[in-house]
């Protein structure tokens, strides 16, 4: 096995990804270089290469030796990269997003911690009763910026549906309201591509908080380097194509047939009548996609929020602070007993 850790052509430091910047930078001598102008070989070789003797294991997690200082980095078995402890570099686990677990493309970070930072913050304000604890330094101490592995396809689908469309014209004459109804049977049938379905490819995170933070913008999508991790966490998949095909296909059928359905509503009230949707090809790719993750606290629970690292979409479950919710309704309490006063003059 191998590690890898971008390595700066002037100094040897090591090269960290500003999504800011769109840049790769130089902790050390503060160069900086794009991504034309940094070459990235599929392998490592020579200096920016280093064997790996994998360690003794540590509950079940696998170990490997740091390229920078050869101290032991040890890091779950779905992940991509690491931090070494000793010398704090970031260290890609080269094995792990090469051959057949590499991605085809990645969607680099582009929006940096602050700025996440910042949308965390823009989500706090508009719950009012989130509690004062999430607003502190700490919290957005612990933004994570992950690459989550996803697969995204392009589907090519066909169906027909038939429905009865009613129509109401009602009026009146005198003292007797009439309602006239008209049916028309539609029939409506086409192909259709339905590009860029994704899906979680990873059994550890929710799914349901990473799809609310969507849409991506997989034009943006580049060429996979392991260069692009540096600086971020990555998780790699566990599950494979194969078994998220069914939903997938099925997501395409339902784009399908929605549309379907949009192109008879000037006609009325629908009632589907039948349905028929086949998936003529179905092509997966592999990708990586840039979300900032932060888990907080509050008693016993756990709350978890994602931030998309390309758009700043953000979302997550924000609890209520239970004495903010009590003065909220003391205030609200008190103006309604002075506005009873003041309409009854003063007196009770």
């Amino acid at each position: 096995m191998q590690t890898v850790a971008s390595q700066c052509p002037n100094c040897n430091g090591t090269l960290i990804y500003q999504p800011d910047q769109r840049l790769f930078v130089c902790e050390y001598c503060q160069s900086s270089f794009s991504d034309s102008e940094l070459i990235h070989p599929s392998r490592p070789s020579g200096q920016n290469a280093e064997s790996v003797h994998t360690l003794s294991r540590n509950a079940g997690m696998p170990g490997y030796t740091c390229p920078n200082c050869g101290a032991g980095v040890v890091c779950d078995d779905t992940a991509a990269t690491a931090y070494c402890y000793y010398c704090k570099s970031p260290v890609v686990l080269e094995q792990r997003v090469s051959g057949a677990m590499e991605p085809e493309k990645i969607v680099p970070f582009s929006i940096g911690k602050e700025k996440a930072a910042a949308q965390f913050r823009k989500l706090l304000r508009s719950k009012w009763f989130a509690p004062s604890k999430f607003h502190s330094k700490s919290q957005f101490e612990s933004l994570t910026g992950v690459y989550l592995p996803h697969w995204v396809s392009d589907c090519d689908v066909a169906g027909r549906i038939v429905a009865d469309a009613n129509q109401f014209r009602t009026w009146r004459s005198g003292d007797t309201e009439f309602t006239e109804i008209s049916t028309c049977r539609l029939f409506r049938e086409g192909n259709a591509q339905i590009s860029g379905l994704c899906r979680l490819a990873s059994s550890k995170v929710d799914q349901a908080l990473v799809e609310a933070v969507g849409p991506f913008d997989m034009a943006q999508g580049q060429p996979f380097s392991p260069a692009y991790l540096s600086g971020f966490q990555a998780q790699i998949r566990d599950l494979e194509f194969g078994v998220l095909r069914p939903e997938l296909e099925q997501r395409a059928k339902d784009e399908l047939e929605q549309r379907l359905a949009e192109s008879c509503s000037s006609h009325g009230a629908l009632t589907r009548r039948e349905t028929a949707l086949s998936v003529l090809s179905l092509r997966g790719r592999y990708m990586l996609l840039p979300v900032w993750l932060l888990t907080c606290r509050k008693g016993s629970k756990i709350y978890r929020f994602a931030i998309n690292g390309q758009t700043g979409k953000a979302c997550g479950e924000v609890p209520l602070s239970r004495w903010k919710l009590f003065l909220a309704s003391f205030l609200v309490f008190c103006g309604t007993f002075i506005l009873i006063w003041q309409t009854l003059g003063g007196g009770l």
